[in-house]
């Protein structure tokens, strides 16, 4: 028995000796090599032994515990595999002794649920993709464990325990708070990602980005006392109900108290749960506009989620006026909250079509940080309710690239006005606004090209602006003679994400009146078939079968491919094929050319 055991630690020590000689990165079989022969100019890099290797340090290989030393051989032994893929499991036995559990987290699909284990500040720790619920007892954080690991794989680079034989706890109520890390300064987080995976981290950082899809997670490039630009290699990671409860989008400064995730050469620090982000400030909310939805109701929307407890329902913190004279407008006699949160609809009095009105909101309303709204971007412009045009997207591109914007075409199928619609990107979660769409009449088949990024030099020449009057009051060479020419809000959009999203019109009451669900040859985000759903539910998709999808592969499968089966690159259209509309992928094509502007013929 001592024979098996002396083994083990030999296997272990020979482990890190390799681990030590390679430059810390290769043994682990992960690419991100530096080489480990120079310093990278970090004054502590979180490598178990220094990158001259002098023969003085204190935090080489040979000083890590016994239990480093077990987590170390552990991780060694699962197989190298490429950047985003799996590794297959791997048969072993080999001890983790008196390591402690420094997070347990929930399952966010495909992401299994797990804890991590961890001995010493500087690593090195591992995740146990093993749910705690189905150990007895269940760990928690600061439990001092042991087990024996069976089996290990690699997931997209993050080393995985996949079973563990003769669990124990030894204690309870163990101080977690020595391994914390604080990497806010750490220079080398995505170079030397290997010496920070799955260890338990506070870091502090502002948002750069809008949030994305990241598997069933949604996550966005952040920036740091040490980054400071944003790169793709560092992002902030979490679960979509963490994000939407804040509402954390760019900008936003956060502390994050949690472990790092990776995704191949990605340093993806992540919480799991609302208690992991503190410190989170944001800007204020600020009104984005107002639409008269009905006769009776006006619509207010937020560039933030507004907080529910700050809102009076009397309507008492919004005041409507006659903008040409600042005179009384409608009274408002109720508030209510739309479930999207940013969304205000107000009862008020019978308003005059096409009368030009601003409503004004009190700082008292408050977003989900319970921050007043900006005193300086507290009122909207907007017209008293009129008919609108019923539209039908027509065209798009997703993928444009260089000195053009995205473009969104969309048919006028009856007479009406433009004012209050809008275009949105997504209908559950990481919503996007695209373009809300101005005052204008416009008669059945009219087309309308929306130019998103608008308010960015479009060209190289100039700003896309509104057209009122004719379909050629925009001479500037990306306008089109024969369609009326709209730009999205001039709020600087960033355009439609080139990734598997759903699009959807909607009426200024909120009702969706067209809408599409595409992907991009990429495997779909957990999440999609919810949004294909909520276009199934609106009666603007087919059905999968008859009833709502139950995965993303199965949305994938009734939505349309907009990159083909050729992989089509940037710059390809999607057209609807004539005036054909079933609402299902048959309605639509791509197209090598592009013909913005015009009729579609089949």
């Amino acid at each position: 028995m001592k024979r098996t055991i002396f083994a083990l630690l030999l296997s272990a020590t020979t482990a890190a000796s390799l681990y030590a000689c390679t430059g810390d990165d290769a043994a682990v079989g992960n690419s991100n090599d530096d080489g480990g022969n120079t310093s990278d100019g970090s004054s502590n890099d979180g490598s178990f032994t220094s990158d001259t290797s002098t023969p003085d340090d204190s935090g080489t290989d040979a000083g890590l515990s016994p239990t480093s030393l077990e987590i170390l051989a552990v991780k060694n032994s699962a197989p190298p595999t490429p950047d985003g893929g799996a590794a297959p499991p791997v048969t072993i036995s080999l001890p983790i002794d008196h390591a402690l559990v420094t997070y347990v987290r929930r399952a966010v699909a495909p992401d299994p649920a797990g804890f991590f284990l961890q001995a010493e500040q500087t690593g090195p720790a591992v995740f146990v993709a093993i749910d705690s619920s189905s150990l007895s007892p269940a760990p928690v954080a600061g439990d001092d464990v042991s087990m024996t690991v069976t089996s290990v794989t690699n997931v997209a680079s993050l080393h995985e325990i996949l079973a563990v034989s003769g669990f124990k706890i030894n204690s309870h109520g163990n101080a977690i708070a020595p391994l914390l890390r604080h990497v806010s300064t750490s220079t080398d987080l995505v170079t030397k990602l290997d010496n920070y995976e799955s260890e338990y981290i506070e870091l502090d950082g502002f948002v750069a980005e809008k949030f994305g899809g990241s598997g069933g997670s949604v996550s966005a490039e952040i920036t740091t006392a040490a980054f400071a630009s944003p790169t793709s290699t560092l992002q902030l990671r979490l679960p979509p109900d963490v994000q939407t409860h804040f509402d954390i989008q760019a900008a936003c400064q956060f502390s994050l108290t949690g472990n790092m995730w990776r995704f191949g050469k990605n340093a993806e620090p992540s919480g799991w749960e609302n208690a992991d982000l503190t410190t989170m400030e944001c800007n204020a909310p600020k009104v984005f506009s107002a639409v008269g939805a009905s006769p009776t109701t006006v619509n207010v929307v937020f560039d933030r989620n507004i907080g529910a407890s700050s809102l009076l329902a009397a309507g008492s913190q919004f005041a409507i006026t006659d903008t040409a004279d600042a005179g009384a407008g409608p009274t408002v006699s109720g508030a209510v909250l739309q479930s999207d949160l940013r969304t205000v609809t107000l009862t008020t009095s019978t308003q005059n079509a096409l009368e030009p009105l601003t409503v004004t909101v009190a700082s008292t309303l408050e977003d989900v940080l319970s921050k007043g709204v900006d005193a300086t971007h507290n009122t909207a412009n907007f017209v008293g309710f009129v008919t609108p045009a019923t539209l039908q997207f027509n065209e798009m591109n997703p993928n444009l690239s260089g000195a053009t914007h995205d473009l969104i075409e969309l048919v006028v199928l009856t007479d009406g006005n433009l004012v209050g619609t809008t275009i949105v990107e997504n209908l559950v979660a990481s919503k996007v606004l695209l373009a809300t769409l101005p005052n204008l009449q416009v008669v059945a088949g009219d087309i309308v090209v929306v130019h998103l990024q608008a308010d960015f030099p479009d060209g190289g020449v100039d700003l896309i602006t509104n057209e009122t009057t004719t379909k050629a009051d925009c001479s500037l060479p990306n306008c089109f003679p024969n369609a009326w020419d709209v730009s999205d809000t001039a709020h600087g959009q960033s355009g439609m994400t080139n990734s598997t999203r759903v699009l959807a019109i909607k009426l200024p009451n909120g009702q969706i009146e067209d809408g599409i669900s595409w992907h991009n040859n990429n495997a779909a985000a957990t999440n999609f078939f919810n949004e294909t759903n909520a276009l199934i539910d609106a009666g603007m998709w087919e059905s999968c079968g008859g009833t709502y999808c139950t995965d993303s592969d199965a949305a994938v499968g009734i939505s349309f491919n907009f990159q083909g089966v050729d992989n089509k690159p940037a710059g390809k259209d999607v057209q609807r094929i004539g005036a054909t509309n079933t609402h299902s992928r048959a309605d639509w094509e791509l197209n090598d050319a592009g013909s913005f502007g015009i009729v579609n013929t089949p």
